[in-house]
């Protein structure tokens, strides 16, 4: 948890840590873009905490697509989630959107985070721009 924790801002502490980053997009001149992907486990009073304030501000739109090389460090709970995307080859995770401003930790100002249905995980997808 330390790693993530210079990354981004955790409101709440999580019992388990997975994450990675990627480039994003093309490396040129000027900063280089990047994103995070994690998924967090909570405790239940944790969660409902943190889901009970992102709920208070507008959903994001965007649609939640999960690309294959992503999914290795899923656990078989949260894997159990997902459906084929058969548009670009990835996978949604059935489950209720909402914003991650919550966890936001300049340079990473962007983003959106998802409740994995009744498991006790957040999917939090967070970039730069």
């Amino acid at each position: 948890m330390g790693g993530l924790s210079k990354l981004i801002r955790l409101p709440c502490a999580p019992t388990r840590v997975l994450y990675t980053t990627a480039v994003r997009g093309v490396v040129g001149f000027g900063p280089t873009d990047w994103d995070l992907a994690a998924l967090l486990t909570f405790e239940a009073r944790d969660l409902e905490t943190i889901v009970r304030e992102a709920a208070r501000r507008p959903r994001p739109r965007a649609e939640l697509i999960i690309p294959p090389e992503r999914l290795d460090w899923f656990p078989s709970d949260a894997r159990d989630l997902l459906v084929e995307n058969a548009r670009d080859g990835g996978f949604s995770l059935k489950g209720e959107m909402y914003d991650a401003g919550d966890f936001f930790k300049p340079p990473l100002t962007h983003g959106y985070m998802l409740r994995a249905g009744t498991t006790p995980h957040l999917y939090l997808y967070l970039y730069t721009m």
